[in-house]
């Protein structure tokens, strides 16, 4: 008799497809603040845990963020823009397509 082991779910990076468009224009914009986010993290040279130092914060929360995991509000936006030394407009370029839809 076989007696199952318990499988570890894959971790997959999270994606938009099959959500409603509301919601997958949010995905598309956590998921993009997170890259930006890691992308200024690794010019700078910080790791993961000095940055999360820097913020208040566990480095498995800057692990969430970039990864499109966990959203990212407005005042941990200004306040990883602010230990990143650079505008809140930086995590915002490069958007493509991710714009609010037309009243």
């Amino acid at each position: 008799m076989l007696i199952p082991f318990p499988v570890r779910p894959v971790h997959r990076q999270p994606t938009a497809e099959g959500l409603d468009p509301n919601v997958a224009l949010g995905r598309q914009i956590d998921i993009h603040l997170g890259q930006r986010l890691r992308q200024r993290r690794r010019l700078l040279g910080l790791t993961q845990g000095q940055l999360a130092r820097a913020c208040g914060l566990r480095f498995q929360q800057i692990q969430k963020y970039e990864c499109g995991a966990t959203r990212l509000s407005a005042s941990r936006l200004w306040q990883l823009a602010a230990v990143l030394t650079t505008p809140i407009s930086y995590f915002f370029e490069e958007a493509g397509g991710a714009e609010p839809p037309s009243p």
